[in-house]
């Protein structure tokens, strides 16, 4: 026998002895092994539990032949006796497995720190709108949370970006700048027509579209505000007859209310001539107000 077969026998004899050393130390009892060859890690785990036993340490063999993820090798040996509560080690095929963490309604930063920790990889991310999950928020994940996997899996996600669209708000009434910060904070964006308008200067009096409506972030909107109502200067109507006043209010887009007058104009001032008026000519006042004169209608 030359050297080197003499060694590799002593070894052979020597794990041999060592591993009749530890069966005879492994304590004996009346709770039989299950046999767990070809069942995966989940379901050993799970058949030990029902035999009153617990899973033991875990190997696994890169190089064992497929089907991979499933029980090869066990210790101790199915249908031997074990006490109660008892390990059992065993040998999985193929590479080590790791349980992927669930990042369902987790921000993306924070699914992407648990998945280094359990010793996955994010893979592919593919980013849609939802109208209920905030952007940046894991929708959906595959592998599901709580599979086991082989280390260093790359773990498909789905990622929010938010609604892809805003309901219009009801903004009439306020102040321009308001209305159009809050359809900015929307995602919207306000195009700011002016016109003249009995209202305030300033204030939100027409919007499109309608409140209520959907409109695709990053469209504009049209809110019209107003300037203030149309003013015109009042014109002269001293001198000339209540028709003639008349209508020359109307055609300043002012509304004339004649009031009689008796002994009050002066004397030269011929009967059915207007010698009163209110306001005075030249005042500035809003298109469509109510203005006064007032006829002589003699002594």
């Amino acid at each position: 026998m030359s050297r080197r077969a003499g060694c590799a026998f002593a070894l052979t004899i020597l794990v041999f002895l060592g591993a009749c050393g530890l069966a005879a130390m492994r304590p004996r009892g009346d709770t039989p092994v299950p046999r767990l060859n070809g069942r995966s890690l989940d379901q050993a785990e799970n058949l030990l539990g029902i035999r009153g036993l617990r899973l033991g340490k875990v190997g696994y063999d890169v190089d064992a032949n497929p089907p991979h993820g499933v029980v090869i090798a066990q210790d101790p040996q199915p249908e031997r006796n074990t006490v109660a509560g008892g390990k059992v080690d065993i040998v999985i095929a193929g590479p080590e497995l790791v349980r992927v963490p669930r990042v369902v309604r987790a921000e993306e930063a924070d699914a992407t720190d648990a998945l280094r920790d359990a010793r996955v990889r994010r893979g592919k991310v593919t980013r849609v709108h939802n109208d209920y999950i905030p952007a940046g928020v894991i929708i959906s994940q595959e592998p599901l949370g709580g599979t086991r996997v082989a280390r260093d899996t790359k773990i498909e996600l789905v990622v929010s970006l938010g609604p892809d669209s805003a309901r219009m708000p009801g903004v009439i009434g306020r102040w321009a700048d308001d209305a159009s910060a809050f359809i900015y904070r929307l995602g919207l964006k306000a195009k700011i027509v002016h016109e003249n308008d009995p209202h305030m200067e300033g204030l939100v009096v027409s919007q499109s579209p309608a409140p209520g409506v959907d409109v695709p972030l990053g469209d504009k909107v049209t809110i019209t505000v107003s300037d203030g109502p149309k003013m015109v200067r009042m014109p002269k109507v001293i001198g000339l007859s209540a028709e003639d006043a008349s209508r020359r209010l109307h055609d300043a887009g002012l509304l004339p209310r004649q009031t009689p007058g008796r002994g009050l104009a002066p004397q030269d001032m011929p009967a059915g001539t207007v010698f009163l008026q209110q306001p005075e000519p030249q005042v500035s006042i809003p298109v469509g107000a109510v203005v006064t004169f007032s006829v002589y209608v003699g002594q």
